[in-house]
């Protein structure tokens, strides 16, 4: 069966703590593979702390090679969990054909603290600020808070979108580096947005915000992953008719193949009898999480 860019985030998110995987997420691009049947996670053993060594003898699948990489060893799957408890980041990893995740017990910028990422630009600062709406709708969405006042956010949000939208005058618009910054945030926000409506039960204004985005954004990055709470909010608020809606398209069914699966069995078929039983669990966790919160807030 085909793996998706993403499958090795659901493993994380299960073997450890959420937050941990929201860690990881951030951390790491996701077009990572997972190829190599013995494991996905590296560590290097000189570098762990002191109360993992005991168990990294019996933990470990193999050295990984060539020489260079004597001191890190790939971990099985099913033993994760001590490991990614302690996590503070994680990098990509490449060993010949095989790309992993290196699982990394300091922070990266630990080495080099400092208070911002990159200096604020004080003359600018309407373009920090621009996006509020859209950090306050998410953040409300991601603590099932606020709910009501979020439907008035998302108005505010929305005009946010349409200033960044590009506008091209003709056919023959050359479109160039902050032109396509702009595009891809545009569409980025459209996603966002799309999540947030659905959270609202705006499910057809949710679905409209998602088709206009394409395919192909929905399959790209940090996008593909928001476009998972959308789907799950479908399923928990039951609505078959855009569920049917999104899976028509066989690119997106195959690149969501988990949740797919989840819709089959939920809404098609009850014998149906899921593949991808790992990932299918960390979502069903997900989505019954949610409706708790959901009917608690209610």
């Amino acid at each position: 069966m085909e793996r998706f860019f993403y499958d090795w985030f659901e493993i994380v998110e299960e073997q450890s703590d959420k937050n941990v995987a929201i860690l990881a997420i951030n951390d790491v691009e996701l077009h990572i593979e997972v190829k190599d049947p013995n494991g996905f996670l590296v560590v290097n053993v000189n570098k762990i702390p002191a109360e993992l060594k005991p168990f990294i003898d019996r933990d470990s699948v193999a050295p990984i090679v060539p020489f260079r990489y004597r001191n890190k060893v790939l971990l099985q799957n099913n033993k994760l969990s001590k490991y990614l408890a302690l996590a503070k980041a994680f990098k990509e990893h490449y060993s010949g054909d095989f790309e992993y995740v290196e699982v990394l017990f300091k922070r990266k910028e630990e080495d080099n603290p400092s208070l911002v990422e990159h200096p604020l630009d004080l003359k600018n600062l309407d373009s920090l600020l621009g996006n509020a709406p859209l950090f306050s709708c998410w953040e409300s969405f991601r603590t099932q808070d606020n709910k009501g006042a979020v439907a008035q956010l998302v108005i505010e949000a929305e005009k946010v979108m349409n200033d960044k939208s590009i506008k091209l005058t003709d056919d023959h618009t050359v479109v160039n580096a902050k032109m396509f910054g702009s595009f891809i945030m545009t569409l980025e926000i459209k996603i966002f947005l799309a999540v947030i409506h659905a959270w609202l039960k705006n499910f057809q204004k949710a679905r409209d915000l998602m088709a206009s985005t394409g395919v192909a954004p929905m399959r790209f990055g940090s996008m593909a992953t928001i476009v998972r709470y959308y789907l799950e909010m479908l399923m928990v608020y039951e609505q078959a008719y855009f569920l049917a809606d999104f899976f028509s398209n066989e690119m997106l069914l195959k690149t969501y193949l988990t949740h797919y699966e989840i819709y089959k069995q939920d809404f098609l078929d009850p014998d149906f009898v899921c593949t991808r039983i790992q990932q299918v669990s960390v979502v069903r966790q997900r989505m019954e999480d949610f409706r708790e919160r959901d009917a608690y807030d209610s």
